[in-house]
């Protein structure tokens, strides 16, 4: 009886312990290159800060914190930002990040009476912060 008791002890610490590593927000500092309608590069000094909330199912993205909601995929964390309505006018947001790379690109959609508008690209070299 002691074993089990015993046993089960562990086993609720090992659960209690495990979900802890899960709440924790993996956050990344990245560095911007801008990729332009014509599709060439475009150097930036800029930086942003994605910050990838498990718990929340929630990826908070740049200095706005703008809030994508998270798609935990096999490879890849994918963010989707939607607001508004694709048939009068919306705008479509989404991120990829690597998981083992964290490298990430961003895809950027407005759609105007049923058409995409504008289409931009964003990508990330991003490094986990300590």
């Amino acid at each position: 009886m002691r074993e089990v008791l015993y046993l089960l002890k562990i086993l609720v610490l090992g659960i209690f312990f495990s979900g802890m590593v899960f709440t924790k927000n993996i956050i990344l500092d990245c560095e911007v290159t801008l990729v332009g309608i014509e599709g060439k590069d475009k150097a930036s000094n800029n930086t942003e800060i994605i910050d990838i909330n498990l718990k929340a199912k929630t990826i908070f993205f740049g200095t706005e914190a703008i809030p994508y909601k998270l798609k935990n995929k096999i490879r890849v964390y994918e963010g989707i930002y939607f607001k508004g309505n694709k048939r009068t006018f919306a705008i479509e947001n989404k991120l990829v990040i690597d998981k083992k790379s964290f490298q990430s690109s961003l895809n950027k959609n407005v759609w105007d009476n049923k058409a995409i508008s504008v289409n931009s690209y964003s990508y990330f070299d991003c490094k986990r912060r300590n």
